[in-house]
């Protein structure tokens, strides 16, 4: 796939001569940064671009800039959404993403890396960082009134001189990411936590305060649907959700119901997918419902009535997107994104 833009791409940088990190061939599969080498923007559209990006910021955020003098400028760009697409439409599974680091990281097959660094957009691959635990450390303890066993960490990032300046941190919005944390500790007595995200044990989904389904992995591209009539409703929740095959992370379609809302059953795996994912789902119907979806290999379609009656493809290529179905009558119409 060629992307052409008009004019000179904005902080363009060449593709380094040799793309790939040996680390990443090391295990069947890998966990990698794919850097690109630019972000879809020509010099001409580069204002305009910034423009809207600062239009999008909230009020908190642009607050935050403005006392550090801060300004938006390439790295605030969002990552160019056709190279991500590319990558996964051939192995790559994402990840996350970084706007100021211009890439994002995949899980990727050993064999697919070298075909994902042919593309003309991808500056480098190298591996994600894994985490070490060193054999020795050497643990040094100061008690003190004020920081009682932390001190040393303070003092490491000179947190005890800032507070000497009377600087606190008040009404500051922190993030951190952490192996756990133990909501009733004192420290947290005074804090508000505004959100919070159990990665390790995954999402859980509810519905006016009723559990829909247990945690599980990460759940996304979910679509509620109901059929029958007053007051015999049925309710359908179908989302995507991340499982494994053959010890490798895929994204299947799962499925739920429920007649009162209230009690969901067991989810259910309605595909079986291997290098795959599913994601861009959308569903109509009665009895019979209908669920259009997209995966790396285009568009696909299922029958489902209590169990799945007929699985099949709506239109191939990676390119084919954004699945939206209605029915009228007892006929079903389907239109999608052709993006050539």
């Amino acid at each position: 796939m060629i992307f052409c833009m008009l004019g000179v791409l904005f902080d363009y940088r060449a593709p380094l001569e040799n793309k790939v990190d040996p680390r990443c061939y090391l295990d069947d599969y890998a966990r990698v940064w794919v850097y690109f080498t630019d972000k879809g923007v020509s010099t001409e559209e580069y204002t305009t671009a910034l423009k809207a990006v600062k239009e999008g910021m909230t009020d908190a955020a642009l607050r935050r800039r403005a006392m550090r003098n801060g300004i938006t400028d390439h790295g605030d760009l969002p990552l160019y959404e056709a190279y991500l697409e590319e990558i996964q439409a051939y192995g790559g599974f994402l990840v996350t993403g970084s706007r100021w680091l211009n890439a994002a990281s995949f899980i990727a097959a050993r064999d697919d890396i070298e075909q994902l660094a042919q593309f003309d957009f991808v500056y480098k691959i190298a591996p994600v960082a894994p985490f070490r635990t060193p054999q020795e450390m050497e643990v040094a303890l100061q008690d003190t009134s004020i920081y009682g066993l932390t001190y040393r960490q303070s003092e490491m990032f000179g947190i005890d001189r800032v507070h000497e300046m009377g600087i606190f941190g008040s009404n500051v919005r922190v993030g951190f990411l952490d192996t756990g944390l133990r909501r009733t500790h004192i420290a947290l007595n005074n804090v508000n936590v505004y959100a919070e995200h159990d990665f390790l044990e995954g999402d859980q989904i509810f519905l006016q305060n009723s559990a829909v389904t247990d945690k599980y992995g990460i759940y996304s591209d979910m679509v509620y649907h109901r059929t029958g009539e007053a007051p015999d409703y049925r309710y359908h929740l179908f989302l995507a959700g991340d499982t494994l095959k053959y010890s490798a992370p895929v994204r299947d379609l799962l499925y739920t119901s429920s007649i009162d809302g209230m009690i969901w059953t067991p989810l259910a795996k309605l595909t079986d997918n291997y290098n795959n994912w599913v994601r861009e789902i959308d569903v109509c119907g009665r009895d019979t419902m209908f669920l259009f979806y997209r995966d790396r290999y285009g568009l696909k379609y299922l029958a489902y009535a209590e169990s799945t009656l007929v699985q099949q493809s709506l239109a191939t290529g990676p390119w084919r997107r954004e699945p939206s179905v209605t029915m009228v009558g007892d006929t079903v119409y389907a239109v999608f994104h052709n993006h050539t």
